[in-house]
């Protein structure tokens, strides 16, 4: 079930670096994501830890191709500007022993973050991802029905009347699976180049 219409969806675009080579944007969405993305990250992590319930995080980091779902995996595993975050990650090659533990340890709050490719929920169409607060997705999925049901997943919070987000990072490559997600009318205004660069809809 999807729950657009009661949540604030905020689409951030970043600056390429070439106006004519598309091979140079996932460096570009990663740096924008270390420098630009983190410390917000950092800041949900010790706002739940200082609560008296102290669930976790509750970021879900939706990210649809494997090589970024890598990189970023290594990232948070060995960069020290993510020590503080614990966090899981679910991808398709992860076995089932694997995947229970990772949704386990996020739903609980043991990890803030769980990052997600986006093939393992092609394969395995998650109705639910319990403990999900804010969904974050690294670039536009290709399918605009993953998106639906990734941002479907923060129905519990919804009902539980928690404080929930969803912010999608893309680029001026991203126009067809931008146009699939917000349409037709919104997406010539979202990739045109200017100074406004955060969207938000509900």
């Amino acid at each position: 079930m999807s729950v657009r219409g009661q949540v604030k969806q905020t689409f951030t675009r970043f600056q390429s670096s070439s106006s004519s080579d598309p091979s140079e944007d996932p460096d570009d969405r990663f740096r924008y994501f270390t420098s630009g993305v983190l410390p917000s990250l950092s800041r949900t992590h010790k706002a739940a830890a200082a609560t008296a319930e102290n669930e976790g995080a509750g970021i879900l980091l939706f990210v649809p191709t494997y090589h970024d779902f890598v990189r970023l995996r290594n990232f948070f595993s060995s960069d020290p500007r993510c020590a503080h975050l614990s966090f899981g990650s679910i991808s398709e090659y992860s076995d089932a022993t694997e995947v229970r533990r990772a949704r386990s340890y996020f739903y609980t709050g043991k990890n803030d973050v769980l990052i997600v490719s986006g093939r393992a929920h092609h394969f395995r169409r998650y109705l639910n991802m319990q403990g999900t607060k804010r969904v974050l997705f690294y670039s536009v999925p290709e399918n605009a029905e993953w998106y639906k049901e990734a941002v479907g997943w923060l129905e519990g919070a919804v009902a539980r009347g928690g404080e929930v987000s969803v912010r999608c990072l893309f680029s001026r490559w991203e126009v067809l699976a931008l146009e699939r997600v917000v349409g037709s009318a919104r997406v010539a205004k979202m990739i045109r180049q200017g100074r406004e660069d955060v969207f938000e809809f509900r």
